[in-house]
């Protein structure tokens, strides 16, 4: 959850924007997903479910009375807007917590370029490698030259001449035990909460993963792969040399997709897929 430096009313918000809302008039205390456990934020949803906790950008109107609900065609793109707006206005809290780095870590000062690290004992951050906020690094884990961790990532929504309208990110990146990410490999910051690396998992050279990934334990990601915004990876999965997956995909656990493949569709656990678009092996 994003806070915002003071709360505001759903009918000022309206107001400013000039929208429509049913329900109660709440205050927004900040933004956040739907999934968030913070109750009285605003998201954005394409779900039918009502999420009574929330104040939600929806298509259309939810029939549940406890629910706040702003009405608009494109909920995505209303976020994005109301996001631009609050950080132009500087009514978005910015927290900066001291760094904290254990003595035991084996790191250049240039590698530390961000607020709010956690780098636990044993850690390798080799020379040429870039920490930036928000990030924490569990014990035992090498982060090979040319690494980026936590770096901003790359959300846009189009309005509605087509113009890219940002997505801001505020999130973090967790990498667990025992992570090796390979050299110029890039780990981008989440949305809003973790972009997630998994206990004992191996990340190659030249490497991208996105906003939102959650990558389990003990997987192999070899090189150039590309694994695209809000991606969930099981445990023991291997991806070949320059596999691509999709956006919002699921991979199960035990799962082997083969080189170039590019991955579209959700893959079940202890499956092997292979080609463009990736097919079950028999």
């Amino acid at each position: 959850m994003i806070k915002l430096t003071q709360p505001i009313k759903v009918s000022k918000l309206c107001k400013i924007f000039n929208l429509n809302y049913h329900g109660k008039d709440k205050y927004i205390y900040g933004f956040g997903t739907i999934f968030s456990k913070k109750k009285d934020i605003l998201c954005f949803s394409n779900y039918k479910e009502n999420f009574t906790r929330k104040i939600l950008i929806k298509k259309k109107k939810d029939n549940f009375k406890l629910s706040t609900t702003i009405i608009n065609k494109n909920p995505r793109l209303l976020f994005c807007k109301i996001l631009n707006y609050f950080l132009r206005k500087k009514m978005i809290k910015i927290i900066l917590k001291k760094n904290i780095i254990d003595k035991s870590v084996k790191y250049s000062e240039k590698s530390i370029v961000g607020n709010n690290i956690i780098i636990e004992k044993n850690c390798i951050i080799e020379s040429g490698a870039k920490i930036f906020s928000n990030v924490r690094i569990k014990k035992n884990s090498i982060i090979r030259s040319g690494a980026l961790i936590g770096c901003y990532g790359f959300g846009y929504e189009r309005d509605n001449l087509k113009k890219p309208i940002l997505f801001p990110q505020f999130g973090s990146v967790q990498i667990e035990e025992n992570v090796h990410i390979g050299n110029n490999s890039c780990i981008v910051i989440s949305t809003f909460e973790n972009t997630v690396i998994g206990k004992n998992t191996k990340i190659d050279n030249l490497v991208h993963v996105a906003h939102n990934v959650k990558i389990g334990k003990n997987c192999i990601i070899t090189a150039s792969c590309q694994i695209a915004g809000s991606v969930k990876i099981g445990n023991n999965v291997w991806l070949a040399p320059s596999a691509t997956i999709k956006n919002k995909v699921s991979i199960g656990n035990n799962v082997f997709v083969g080189i170039g493949s590019v991955v579209i569709f959700d893959i079940k656990n202890d499956k092997k897929v292979f080609g463009n678009p990736a097919q079950l092996i028999i």
